[in-house]
């Protein structure tokens, strides 16, 4: 039995361009944090943390205006 875990905890910049008006506007940013690697297979035990880092890209738009919850 191999048990995994993953765990990590970013800070994001991210930057809209385009009129706040459009429905979509395109968006970048980057991120900064730690991530934490657990790994435990009966035999090896592994529990690691490092720096991370990442990238974003993508689209911003507006949702319906009737939305139902529940």
């Amino acid at each position: 039995d191999v048990d995994t875990g993953v765990t990590s905890l970013m800070a994001n910049a991210i930057v809209d361009f385009g009129s706040r008006n459009a429905r979509m506007r395109p968006f970048v940013g980057v991120g900064a944090g730690m991530a934490k690697l657990e790994f435990d297979d009966g035999t090896d035990e592994i529990d690691d943390s490092s720096f991370a880092w990442q990238a974003l890209a993508g689209l911003a738009g507006e949702g319906e205006q009737r939305v139902a919850g529940f």
